[in-house]
């Protein structure tokens, strides 16, 4: 799974990486930023009707048709294997993908009764592409509309494996040269894609041992090596 990412980059970088202008609402640089907390519901993507926006959405997709605005759920991460199936992917999975930027993900490692976390990133990638479905909910009432979003994720390649060793899961990873190609793509053509969303080269760093105590600050990047 994936509910912990960073992107500790600031505005001007962000839109250089995706020649893009970033939404004024969206608050980055972050260290870290979890699914569950008030700062998932504006967080940076690119999505495939306007790709030269980076747009502020909500983390957790909320599909048009709720007729609450909410869902009972967890919608943060969306199954590749069965995301075209689902009533609330569905739609999203045939026309509506997203680029998540990041610059690494957190994952904890299970030891017997330990729980180690690890710092994920792309070394040759400062900034990297989750591959991500969204959808636009509009309140029928006041006309008001929420974009959410959602993180594709996938088995898990040999170091996440070793990783992520309880549910043995990862988030999907677009290579920067087939980015356009996701967000452009249909449902046939995005199955065909998705083999190449593996980031064979992932490395890993164990994080703070105390990381989700430290808050959404910089020093959640102290990797003391042990």
């Amino acid at each position: 799974m994936c509910y912990h990412y960073g992107l500790a980059k600031d505005k001007a970088t962000l839109e250089n990486r995706y020649k893009a202008k970033a939404a004024q609402t969206l608050k980055i640089p972050f260290a870290r930023v979890g699914a569950f907390e008030p700062a998932a519901r504006q967080l940076p993507v690119i999505k495939n009707t306007a790709a030269d926006t980076i747009a502020a959405m909500h983390w957790g997709l909320i599909p048009s048709w709720s007729h609450s605005g909410t869902i009972e759920a967890a919608t943060y991460n969306a199954m590749v294997e069965t995301a075209h199936q689902k009533p609330t992917f569905r739609q999203a999975w045939g026309r509506q993908h997203c680029l998540i930027p990041a610059d690494g993900f957190y994952e904890w490692q299970h030891i017997g009764s330990k729980k180690l976390p690890h710092f994920i990133f792309l070394p040759e990638a400062p900034i990297f592409s989750f591959a991500g479905l969204w959808d636009r909910w509009t309140d029928p009432a006041s006309g008001q509309f929420i974009e959410s979003f959602t993180i594709l994720t996938g088995p898990a390649n040999a170091l996440m494996a070793e990783i992520h060793n309880t549910k043995k899961r990862m988030p999907l990873i677009v290579p920067e040269d087939l980015e356009k190609a996701w967000l452009e793509a249909d449902s046939k053509i995005a199955t065909q894609l998705l083999s190449n969303f593996y980031a064979p080269n992932l490395a890993a760093q164990r994080a703070h041992p105390h990381l989700l105590k430290l808050g959404n600050t910089l020093a959640m990047r102290q990797f003391p090596g042990v």
